[in-house]
């Protein structure tokens, strides 16, 4: 029973053993011959004339003789002709703080090769798909790129008379003039420049489809597409100085500024008026006026820094730090309005006139009060002396010895011509009655 154990336990160990030590001819067998049979393909393509030049395996040259190196009309004088249309896709980013502009174009470019003329049988259905290194292209790439192009698509087309058609969905990061002065109110006309930098504009020539270079996107997240052209201009080359054709494409956008307007601008405002609130603080309340005013200026300054992260590195005014610096000129007025005011009164005696006032109107009207009351009693006093006068009078009394009934009284009216004089009516006593009523009640 062990040694019946031990041998199945070994057998698998031997089988290994010898499958490691057997060399495996078979599948060496077929790698080698498939090396065979794509070298025997490779030598009856060369036997055959084949193109062999700078093309995918396995696809033949479009004509014998044919250099795709060379341009059409190479030593002919003569400038070849590429007629571009440029579609906007799609905008992807506007960076105005890193000054860059990512945009998705399709480029259609059409020239035509008179050594590709019959290449496509006359009575082909379309023009034909051929592969982009057998045929000479101009090499259009983005002259002022951040970052290496990004294509998406490419598709070349050969037609019988020898008119080839590209069409190339590209993704293009271009570094781009930005001005923010009137930030967040701006608007920004920002170029890309197309060119072919192995040919100058007397090889190559660029011709505008304007017909065709246009686009149907309206705005971006934080930007409203104004304009969008296409033209073609010679400037001076960026490698080499010399005059070369350029294509000109340019993104005109408009800054949405509500956003901007909620975040940076309103709390400016909010808080430039919230440090006038210490006007209307009672003036001998220094401490509480200085806080209000100091808490506005030092948070209008930390809000700067929050300004500066939303704009590029520039060393000139924008219309946003304008207005930030008006703000904080009129914090800063209140301000030394409200130390100045308690420094010419330290002490806080306006404070107390001010509360001393409304006392002192109050005193004012108790003493008219006063003097109401004072005019009411000679006014009594006068119509009693003269009921007097009258009823002894009536009695047969003479009239000098009635005379003496009223007497002098400083300040008080006596006699019947006082009286008269004075012109007291009942309704002017009975005023004066409640008048004094009034000033005994208070």
């Amino acid at each position: 029973m062990p040694r019946a154990r031990l041998a199945g336990l070994l057998s698998p160990l031997l089988l290994l053993l010898c499958l490691l030590r057997t060399p495996p001819t078979l599948a060496l067998a077929a790698r080698q011959r498939v090396r065979a049979d794509r070298g025997l393909a490779r030598s009856a393509a060369r036997a055959a004339g084949a193109y062999s030049g700078p093309s995918k395996i396995g696809v033949g040259a479009l004509r014998a003789g044919y250099n795709p190196m060379d341009r059409p009309t190479k030593g002919s004088g003569a400038a070849d002709a590429v007629t571009v249309a440029a579609k906007l896709a799609k905008l992807v980013t506007i960076s105005e703080i890193d000054e860059l502009l990512t945009a998705e174009m399709v480029l259609v470019l059409q020239w035509k090769d008179a050594r590709l003329r019959g290449v496509v049988p006359a009575d082909a259905p379309a023009p034909q798909r051929v592969d982009p290194m057998q045929i000479w292209t101009p090499g259009i790439t983005l002259a002022n790129a951040i970052a290496e192009p990004e294509v998406l698509s490419e598709g070349v087309h050969l037609s019988h008379d020898g008119t080839v058609r590209l069409v190339r969905n590209v993704l293009y990061s271009a570094t781009v003039v930005v001005d923010v002065r009137m930030f967040p109110f701006d608007v920004q006309s920002m170029e890309m420049l197309l060119e072919c930098p192995d040919y100058d504009g007397a090889e190559v020539a660029f011709l505008v489809d304007a017909a065709h270079s246009t686009t149907a996107i309206k705005s971006e997240a934080v930007w409203l597409l104004d304009e969008f052209t296409v033209a073609q201009d010679m400037r001076e080359s960026l490698s080499t100085g010399a005059p070369d054709s350029y294509l000109v494409v340019t993104v005109s956008v408009r800054r949405l500024f509500g956003m901007a307007c909620v975040t940076l601008v309103s709390p400016l405002f909010i808080i430039s008026n919230f440090s006038f609130v210490a006007l209307f603080v009672f003036i001998g309340d220094f401490g509480s006026r200085v806080g209000i005013v100091s808490t506005g200026f030092l948070t209008m300054i930390a809000f700067l820094f929050v300004i500066n992260e939303h704009l590029p590195k520039i060393a000139y005014w924008t219309w946003l730090h304008q207005y930030m610096m008006m703000s904080i000129i009129s914090v800063l007025i209140v301000l030394i309005e409200v130390v100045f005011v308690h420094s010419i009164d330290p002490q806080g005696e306006a404070a107390e006139d001010e509360r001393e006032d409304p006392m002192r109107l109050t005193l004012k009207r108790d003493k008219t009060l006063l003097v109401d009351k004072q005019l009411a009693e000679e006014g009594l006093r006068a119509k009693r002396v003269e009921d007097e006068r009258a009823g002894k009078v009536a009695g047969g009394l003479p009239a000098d010895e009635t005379g003496s009934c009223g007497g002098s009284r400083p300040g008080s009216v006596s006699g019947r011509s006082d009286a008269g004089d004075a012109g007291i009516s009942d309704d002017l006593l009975h005023a004066a009655s409640i008048a004094y009523n009034t000033v005994d009640t208070d």
